[in-house]
């Protein structure tokens, strides 16, 4: 403990040593009888992690929620308030994580894939405790002939390890590779290992020499330098280019390599000035990565050259800070204290692809989001810059519309053109390291082109092109049911003679189209075509607007006049009778309607189709609705609207409710669980079955809802 301690106090607040010394002595008492396997504590490895984490300088909050991730009961609340938001929020992901590999008993298939990459991508901080969990995790395992040894080092390679690349952390990258070679392909390790035991010490005498010859070249032209020294090569790293290139041990280049730490990026362009002009470079050895940065923001000058005597050395030259990221990648961006925005910042750029993937995805279906995850993320990417100088990483084989796309989505759909390194070429042209690319734009051709999802290859592209196209069918389909729904009207207007000198002005009346819940003509049609207005409730509204405009020329006969109910509801033949609504089937104006005469209550109206006719005899009479009457009256409708169960339901209900003006009598939420669904009862007042369908209709635009309808009885 004394040495986690030690290295926690070069950069932790004492109240936050105090704080992480108290929960650690409660938690090792509580995980005393755990093991992460037979014969290996949980205590020990949980040192382990935590000692690797304060070597890497690790939030106070990363280090909580370490200790915290294997207690089985939490409470939220105490969470937050004892150790901060921060460690809730990164305890809540490591626990999903956790979750995903004991439901797929730790096999890393295409869900596993996708499930562990969106919990490690929502929080940096997070993967960084991940990572040294699963270093000190393959690094205690002894038995590497075992079935869990190689399940490991498995999900090792194929997860974690290209992640700590990613991220620049080379120091775990570099133990998480080697110990998973170690396991799955133990006789290369060994003979790879045996190899450079034997030219150890010729390799070292060298180093040694060509160390002493490059210091007094710097001394002699006064360049500041920290260190000069031998760099380690990983046997991964061996492997992997004995393997894939099919060179031979004594053919590889960097085994004799040398790392120079100088001050500034300036000395390391005088440091190589000095060094090709002693020493022989050998050609396309050299590279920039100064100037064009690593995916993870690796950067470094290396060349290769052959030394006075005769052999090749591969020389690394960078800054102090350039070291510091190159071993410790994000967490050499940790020295700061709780709260450093600048600091924050500057690791959000450095993991902008992560997030830029995500959301990019988030529509994508499984097997696409695989295939777009391992060609952006785990596989080689290309570098390339616009004409300002900015570098845009992008995938092998990408073209100048995906660079489009990934500078913004306007650039993308307005591309008619590209420069690559000066030169006019077509837009699929692919790309390479190194090239700058200038995108012409036209601000009269804004969309792509269907063609375009042949050859790109980004799924920021493929998705913004898709959505695009996707919308631009649907606006098309629009245009076809606003042209039916005019059809449908102007069908139905010449039938019963109502094309007039007025129609037109009447049509385009803001007041007469509210009647209809619209506002312009082209959604009373798209409306008609949509089949949630009715051509021949437009008939009747356009002829009860005549009438009312109407100015008689002649003098009036007296003529017998059908007298309404106070609900509007004409009762033929007569007079002076009590007239109600039923409560059973609440009709409202537009429902098909019959009169029954009870025994001393007077006429009761029942919509035609209610239920509770069967039930009585004859004495059935005809009724009509009143419309001059029931325009001023409201009616009670009864609603029942379904949705997924979610935050907020209720409120956006009632928001659609209140700016269109109702009353609601009565509201009642019941929640599904077995089916994660809810059920919200509602009793509202309308003026008629128009008037309901505007608000059905406004209901049914809300997120979620897949069902309104209406019942007889709320």
């Amino acid at each position: 403990m004394e040495k986690i301690l030690d290295k926690l106090s070069k950069y932790l607040s004492d109240k936050e040593i105090n704080l992480f010394t108290e929960l650690y002595n409660n938690k090792i008492k509580e995980y005393e009888k755990l093991e992460i396997y037979e014969g290996y504590k949980y205590n020990d490895y949980l040192y382990n992690v935590l000692y690797r984490l304060a070597e890497l300088n690790v939030s106070a909050c990363s280090l909580y929620t370490t200790l915290l991730v294997k207690t089985k009961v939490i409470i939220d609340e105490e969470i937050i308030e004892k150790y901060g938001e921060d460690t809730s929020t990164m305890l809540k992901a490591l626990k999903k994580i956790d979750d995903v590999k004991a439901k797929t008993n730790n096999e890393i298939d295409n869900d596993n894939y996708r499930k562990i990459f969106l919990a490690l991508a929502k929080d940096y901080r997070v993967i960084v405790i991940k990572l040294a969990m699963q270093e000190q995790l393959i690094l205690s395992i002894e038995d590497n002939n075992s079935i869990f040894a190689k399940e490991v080092a498995q999900e090792t390679l194929d997860v974690f390890a290209p992640i700590a690349h990613r991220l620049g952390i080379s120091s775990i990258k570099t133990n998480l590779e080697n110990k998973s070679l170690f396991i799955l392909n133990n006789d290369d390790y060994v003979l790879i290992e045996n190899m450079l035991k034997q030219t150890k010490e010729e390799r070292q005498k060298c180093i040694d020499s060509m160390s002493n010859e490059l210091k007094l070249m710097l001394e002699s032209h006064n360049i500041p330098y920290y260190s000069i020294k031998g760099r380690p090569k990983s046997i991964y790293s061996i492997f992997n280019k004995i393997v894939k290139k099919n060179l031979s041990f004594d053919s590889l280049y960097d085994l004799l390599a040398l790392r120079v730490i100088t001050e500034t990026e300036v000395n390391c362009y005088e440091i190589l000035g000095y060094i090709h002009a002693i020493y022989k470079p050998i050609n396309g050895r050299f590279k920039d990565y100064i100037a064009v940065p690593k995916s993870n923001m690796y950067q470094s000058l290396h060349t290769s050259v052959i030394a006075n005597d005769g052999h090749t050395y591969e020389i690394q030259i960078r800054t102090k800070e350039m070291d510091e990221w190159a071993e410790s990648g994000v967490a050499s961006h940790w020295r700061y204290k709780e709260g450093n925005k600048a600091s924050n910042a500057v690791i959000e750029e450095k993991l902008h692809f992560f997030s830029e993937f995500v959301n990019d995805n988030k529509d994508v279906k499984d097997e696409e989001y695989i295939e777009n995850l391992k060609k952006e993320v785990f596989e080689s990417s290309i570098y390339v810059m616009s004409p300002k100088g900015k570098v845009v990483e992008l995938p092998i084989g990408s073209c100048p519309i995906d660079f489009a796309y990934r500078i913004h989505s306007n650039v993308g759909h307005s591309c008619t053109g590209a420069l690559v390194n000066g030169l006019m070429v077509p837009l699929n042209t692919e790309l390479h390291t190194g090239d700058i690319v200038e995108i012409k734009t036209s601000k009269i051709h804004t969309e792509p082109s269907e063609g375009w999802m042949q050859f790109v290859k980004t799924s920021a592209a493929k998705n913004a092109i898709r959505k695009y196209l996707q919308k631009k069918q649907k606006e098309n389909n629009k245009d076809i049911m606003i042209a039916s729904g005019k059809s449908l009207l102007d069908e139905q207007i010449r039938e019963q003679q109502l094309n007039d000198k007025t129609l037109d002005d009447t049509l385009n009346d803001v007041s007469f189209l509210q009647q209809f819940g619209v506002t312009k003509l082209d959604e009373l049609y798209f409306a008609i075509s949509n089949r949630t207005v009715n051509v021949n409730n437009i008939c009747d509204k356009i002829k009860s607007r005549k009438f009312k405009e109407l100015k008689p020329t002649f003098e009036f006969k007296k003529r017998t006049v059908k007298k309404s109910s106070n609900c509007g509801v004409i009762v033929n033949g007569i007079d002076n009778i009590k007239v109600e609504l039923s409560l059973c089937c609440h009709p409202i104006p537009g429902d098909e309607i019959v009169g029954y005469i009870t025994r001393g209550r007077g006429v009761k109206v029942h919509c035609k189709d209610c239920p509770t006719l069967a039930t009585l005899d004859n004495r059935l009479i005809d009724v009509e609705w009143d419309m001059e009457v029931s325009d001023n009256v409201l009616h009670q409708a009864n609603l029942i609207v379904r949705a997924g169960d979610r935050s907020n339901l209720l409120l956006e209900i009632m928001n659609v409710l209140s700016t269109l003006k109702i009353t609601v009598l009565e509201l009642n939420a019941i929640s599904h669980k077995e089916s994660l669904n809810a059920s919200v009862q509602l009793s509202i007042m309308v003026k008629d079955s128009t008037h309901l369908n505007t608000i059905m209709n406004s209901l049914k635009n809300l997120k979620g809802v897949f069902e309104v309808f209406r019942v007889e009885n709320a």
